[in-house]
């Protein structure tokens, strides 16, 4: 056994095989010994086993060793493995020492009977709760310290499970505590096991929750709304009159506790609505509206959580909203009729507020003035206005909305305005007012009127050419004119007129008729230059 420390141990100390702790232990023993030679000592001894770090443990007998003259000459050592053993009484101290102190900790009363009724174990909790100490009641017969009568569960209780061996479970009340208590009791072949508590605020929860129950459901069932509590695996647990009749209105039958309430959706929408509901008993709620063809519904989807917050199901209030829905359809009809017509406008528009801040634009604005809606909502219209036109435009715009909504001298036909290129344009602006929840609007339609007054200053430029034109047909141009019919006047009419003066008139002439060539061809380029205007 002991080969790993030495081969031979004659005359080596005898501690080599001991566990260190222990030397004194083995040295009291054999100093009994020697003190009572004639006795057996009794030792436990831990011995080392394989190596110095782990131990055995063993039991060893000392006696005195002697001569024939019976003299002391040593000490006899026998011993035996008690590991297991040791092993297992520490192990069931333990356990018990465990136990022992649970039971004392418990808020419930515990106490043992033996089989003659006689308490044997009480922990600190049965004599708070039996207001009696331990002393009094260890030793002592229930029956006398207890009233054994049939006004109490127990006595009958008590005696069944001795009897037929069965475990029992009661309650009981007890009026001189003004107190409720249950019971177990668990029997055995030393006797009784009682484990009890005080259940008296249990009690009076039980009626104040009993009391709730009560008033709720007088309210679910007075309410207009539908509503159902509906358990972790979809299974109505409670629902109310107006749900049973809506159910029975769609599906023809009511909806009772205990039906799967996913059987009670259409079935387009029961995917949808498992998954809403999942997601409940994830902590998320939801609000749906569906139709089912001829009404409008609600559908309140949110988690019930127990006072401790966890989620026990979820509840499912519904709500008939078909009057809302239709005006709220009839509404977005409008709306879309009204988006329709303003998208069809062949013209920018745009919605102001009060403040001029720009609150909506159509999709001609875009194209008309290259800004997205996003680049322009809420900002003033004076940036669509060159910079030379930003100073007065304020006051117009005040004075706009203070005349109630009359255009302004101020304002003119011709608008200019800028693109997001930078270039400026010429529009035409329509001005209408409206208000809003108290607050005033003003819708503004523009036209871009930029190639229209071109044409019109191309016509004014024309006009202008042609007056000039006039004005020379009817002042330059008669001056050569007149010129030369009177020389030609005078070479009909004065025959006797010298060779000298006829060419003198003939020069007189031709210096005419060139003056009135110059004049014909200066009015035919204006002609044609006015002519070009127009191409343009």
């Amino acid at each position: 056994r002991f080969a790993f420390i030495s081969d031979d141990f004659i005359g080596q100390s005898s501690f080599n095989t001991i566990y260190p702790e222990d030397h004194q232990a083995c040295l009291q023993a054999v100093e009994q010994c020697l003190a009572n030679p004639d006795k057996v000592v009794r030792v436990d001894l831990r011995k080392h086993d394989t190596n110095r770090q782990n131990f055995y443990w063993t039991e060893w007998e000392f006696s005195v060793f002697k001569d024939r003259d019976k003299n002391p000459i040593g000490i006899l050592c026998l011993g035996h493995d008690i590991t297991e053993t040791e092993k297992a009484s520490r192990k069931a101290k333990k356990f018990a020492q465990k136990v022992e102190t649970i039971i004392e900790e418990i808020t419930d009363g515990f106490y043992q009977l033996d089989t003659e009724w006689k308490f044997i174990v009480v922990n600190k909790a049965a004599e708070r709760i039996l207001s009696m100490p331990r002393e009094k009641l260890l030793g002592r017969k229930i029956w006398d310290l207890f009233p054994d009568t049939p006004d109490y569960n127990y006595p009958a209780q008590f005696r069944k499970a001795m009897t037929e061996s069965i475990t029992v479970t009661f309650e009981d009340y007890r009026p001189d505590l003004d107190r409720w208590f249950s019971a177990v009791g668990y029997p055995s072949p030393e006797g009784l096991t009682v484990f009890f508590r005080d259940i008296t605020q249990e009690k009076k929860n039980l009626q104040t929750i009993e009391q709730q129950e009560y008033m709720l459901r007088a309210i679910y069932q007075s309410t207009s709304e539908a509503s159902t509590f509906i358990d972790k695996n979809f299974i109505i647990r409670y629902n109310n009159q107006v749900a049973r009749n809506i159910t029975k209105q769609i599906f023809g039958r009511e909806a009772q506790v205990g039906d799967n309430s996913l059987d009670y959706f259409l079935p387009e929408y029961q995917a949808e609505f498992r998954e809403i509901y999942e997601k409940a008993l994830t902590g998320i709620s939801t609000i749906i509206e569906r139709t089912d063809g001829t009404n409008w519904w609600q559908f309140t989807i949110y988690p019930v959580r127990d006072k401790e917050q966890n989620i026990i199901g979820l509840a499912n209030n519904v709500q008939d909203i078909t009057d809302r829905k239709t005006k709220e359809i009839q509404v977005q009809e409008s709306e879309h009729k009204l988006q329709k017509t303003i998208e069809a406008l062949p013209h920018p528009l745009l919605m102001v507020g009060e403040d001029f801040t720009i609150q909506y634009v159509n999709d001609e604005f875009e194209k008309v003035f290259g800004y997205t809606e996003s680049e322009v909502l809420n900002k003033t219209v004076e940036f669509l206005l060159p910079e030379r036109f930003r100073a007065g435009h304020s006051f117009l715009q005040k004075s706009y909305l203070e005349q109630g909504g009359k255009v302004t001298k101020g304002l003119g036909r011709f608008l200019p305005a800028l693109t997001k290129s930078g270039k400026e344009i010429v529009t035409s602006a329509s001005l209408n007012t409206f208000s809003a929840g108290g607050r005033k609007f003003v819708i503004v339609i523009l036209q871009d009127m930029t190639e229209l007054k071109e044409k019109q200053d191309k016509i004014l430029q024309q006009n202008e050419a042609l007056k000039v034109i006039t004005w020379q047909q009817s002042h330059e141009l008669r001056r050569p004119v007149a010129s030369i019919l009177g020389l030609c006047d005078l070479l009909k009419n004065y025959e006797n007129e010298t060779e000298e003066m006829r060419r003198k008139y003939l020069d007189y002439m031709l210096r005419a008729t060139r003056e009135l060539d110059e004049i014909i061809h200066k009015i035919v380029r204006q002609a044609n230059e006015s002519e070009y205007l127009d191409k343009e």
